[in-house]
């Protein structure tokens, strides 16, 4: 079924939504745009990074789980992208880095725990 707000409900578009939860189905009320990353969608290739950070999160993280900080990386991630200021396969790989260790899986044992710095955690 058609909704009002089938427009705004596209990838790389950040939301707020008040959904209702019935006994079998949830329900979208209302919905709030709060970014629409327009310079993300208009460069293919820069498109297809921000696709691949958004299909790698999909991938990393269960259905339902809750992760405010890999949440944030991704919203940084695309708005490098939209700016424009890193190189695209350099910001990949460290978008790349930040999920295996959002995800637990250190490339390197000793980065775990008080050794690693704030901003890589």
């Amino acid at each position: 079924r058609n909704s009002k707000y089938t427009s705004s409900l596209m990838a790389m578009n950040i939301c707020d939504f008040v959904i209702f939860t019935g006994r079998t189905i949830h329900n979208l009320n209302e919905l709030n745009v709060c970014h629409t990353f327009p310079d993300l969608k208009t460069d293919y290739e820069i498109m297809t990074h921000a696709m691949y950070f958004l299909e790698l999160c999909d991938i990393a993280m269960p259905d339902g789980e809750i992760n405010p900080g890999y949440f944030m990386d991704l919203i940084k991630g695309l708005y490098l992208l939209e700016s424009g200021s890193l190189d695209l396969s350099t910001l990949t790989r460290a978008f790349e880095l930040k999920t295996l260790i959002r995800t637990g899986n250190y490339p390197d044992p000793e980065l775990h725990g008080s050794k690693m710095t704030r901003s890589a955690r």
